[in-house]
């Protein structure tokens, strides 16, 4: 099964919603109670009755794709700037009129295919929607969504990343507001003679292709974030379109499989399993939102867990106020991420906790220290964490360091997710980090080597701190193999014993120690990683 393909379960019910006319398909997709209501099989009529059903739902909810929830005036604004002159991604516009450019620039990736599909562009139109009254940051999605129905629901033109799994999940978040809101303000919205009816049919049909293969759990991705996306989808159609068949079974699995994810994607301490501070913001932010919606009760588990992982959050952002370049992260500013409520320092800056802060199970501890005015000073974070491939670069018993607030060792962060490109392969690479290489060799990644935490010791002792991990090599991995392209058969079996001991004392000294055993012999280089704006010269003591 193609990871950009339909689900042969969906694929069969839209060859079986293709053989009726749009008026039978869409009733098809209802609820018994609501089809039996229906008499003359019209468009009006079909609209009408779904208006009743879905006026009886309170609110419109409305889950952004956003990484931080922007001030109403920030927002709008930026919508009203996607109005007039377009929407901008990787350096490419796109008019928000019909027909939409789908297909993108030739040269365009992964991530820009899959932002078009999930219609990234018509967030801040649809967030500004929730309080400004324009009429147009409705209908100009709804637009936009009809043409992407015709295209890839009613004709089935497949385009790369149109049912990719986190595109499906996302563009049904927008699909079940848009479908609601619509229903609900039709007739201010296009007036009351307005000749809209059967698109909004066909928005119920794309609602329902979208509930079948988000139910489709062969097409679930438990192992990866994209996972929570895709349930966010389904929870959002469910609780948003009472009137369609599905909902109650598609609420049910959702709120199922998102427990039962948070307990397989977050360590017991709190800890986002996927070795990225971006991906923390980034679930954290979701959960945030989903909670806010009121779709799931509020003193539930995942208020729990949402708790703890904005507490955590904190501490994954250097003194500048940028994240923790671990993993696929890039250092944005956290301000820019953040939705929920994080520690702030007394000039309303977000700033790590003070202290030392220790996630055994996670496999980081994290060392911060404030100045005597409460701002973030130093900060020392060591990574002995490998509970999956999901981001996951080769740097075990890597760490991050900064000093007076200034970046000094750095970690190497992210690249784009182009697999076979030397600077992505570079990034990922065991060398590109502040860790010890064996050999020239890559860091394992094969999953018969997760170790989930290598933390052995984190502590204090007087003004020092102490932190100490251990792993023991079994494989390593050739350089010049991308990390998608790697196979078991690739490695190298070794059999070295690496133990790493960190002792810091702020405005003293970092003192990183190596012990490595082995019975055989094994080139070892020991990699550490200077800020590229440090500016050093050589010191001369003066004897005379």
């Amino acid at each position: 099964m193609s990871e950009f393909g339909l689900s042969p379960s969906t694929q069969s019910r839209l060859d079986e919603l293709n053989t009726m006319s749009l008026e039978q398909a869409a009733v098809s997709c209802l609820s018994e109670e609501v089809a039996a209501k229906i008499g003359d099989a019209s468009p009006e009529v079909i609209i009408r009755i779904c208006t009743e059903v879905s006026r009886s739902v309170p609110g419109s909810n409305y889950l952004s794709d956003r990484k931080a929830e922007f001030s109403p005036q920030h927002t709008l604004a930026t919508a009203e700037d996607h109005i007039k002159n377009g929407f901008s991604l990787r350096g490419n516009r796109y008019t928000l009129s019909c027909p939409f450019d789908w297909s993108g620039p030739e040269s365009a990736g992964r991530n820009h295919r899959f932002k078009i599909q999930s219609w990234t562009m018509l967030d801040m139109l649809l967030g500004a929607s929730t309080f400004d009254e324009n009429s147009r940051l409705v209908t100009i999605p709804f637009d936009i969504a009809i043409d992407w129905v015709n295209n890839h629901v009613i004709d089935s033109h497949g385009r790369e990343f149109s049912w990719y799994d986190m595109s499906v999940g996302q563009r049904a978040n927008k699909i079940s507001y848009l479908l609601d809101r619509v229903l609900k303000e039709h007739t201010q919205l296009f007036g009351k003679q307005h000749n809209r009816h059967r698109d909004i049919l066909r928005l119920i049909v794309a609602a329902e292709i979208h509930f079948v293969e988000l139910m489709d759990e062969s097409k679930l991705a438990m192992h990866s974030n994209h996972g929570f996306f895709q349930m966010a989808g389904l929870l959002a159609l469910g609780s948003s379109l009472e009137f369609m068949e599905k909902s109650p079974a598609a609420v049910g699995l959702s709120d199922q499989m998102i427990f039962k994810m948070l307990d397989e994607h977050f360590t017991h301490d709190g800890l986002h399993k996927e070795h990225s501070p971006n991906y923390h913001f980034l679930l954290t932010n979701y959960l945030h939102q989903l909670l806010e919606t009121k779709w799931i009760t509020k003193g539930s588990a995942l208020e729990s867990r949402l708790v703890r992982s904005e507490q955590i959050s904190s501490n994954l952002v250097m003194p500048d106020g940028r994240l923790l370049p671990l993993g696929d992260t890039r250092p944005e500013n956290a301000n820019d991420l953040v939705s929920f409520r994080i520690n702030r320092d007394a000039d309303g800056r977000i700033c790590p906790r003070n202290g030392l802060h220790v996630f055994p199970s996670g496999g980081l501890a994290i060392h911060s220290i404030h100045d005597d005015e409460g701002r973030a000073k130093d900060h020392l974070a060591f990574s002995a964490q490998f509970h999956s491939r999901q981001h996951k670069h080769a740097d075990h018993l890597g760490f991050n360091y900064c000093m007076n607030g200034r970046q000094m060792i750095i970690d190497s962060g992210t690249f784009s997710y182009h697999y076979e490109q030397p600077e992505r392969m570079y990034i990922e690479s065991t060398r590109a980090h502040n860790t010890v290489e064996i050999d020239g060799l890559n860091h394992s990644r094969f999953l018969m080597d997760v170790y989930g935490s290598a933390l052995t010791l984190a502590c204090e002792v007087g003004p020092c701190v102490v932190m100490e991990g251990r792993v023991h090599h079994k494989r390593l991995a050739p350089p010049d193999i991308p990390n998608n392209k790697i196979r078991t058969t690739d490695a190298v079996d070794v059999d070295v014993q690496h133990r790493r001991l960190l002792l810091h004392v702020p405005d003293r000294f970092l003192l990183v120690l190596d012990d490595l055993k082995s019975e055989k012999s094994h080139e070892y280089t020991q990699w550490f990683h200077l800020a590229p704006d440090l500016d050093f010269k050589i010191g001369i003591d003066d004897m005379g």
